[in-house]
């Protein structure tokens, strides 16, 4: 496993495990289940996409692990 910056390309996968993170996260009751099931990916990915054009706050980075 390695570590490195995520690039444009890795935004459908990063929205992909958004949502799984907090579908798997905050289930039980810890949010609605109504609510996560309607997260979407495809959603989550364009946000992803748009943040990945932006360079990362200060203090804080951006990491993805590739297996």
């Amino acid at each position: 496993m390695r570590l490195r910056a995520p690039r444009p390309e890795d935004a459908s996968d990063l929205g992909r495990v958004h949502v799984e993170a907090w579908r798997e996260g905050y289930k039980d009751g810890l949010m609605p289940e109504e609510y996560l099931a309607s997260l979407s990916v495809e959603e989550r990915a364009g946000l992803w996409a748009e943040a990945l054009e932006r360079p990362p706050r200060d203090r804080s980075a951006r990491l993805v692990s590739v297996d």
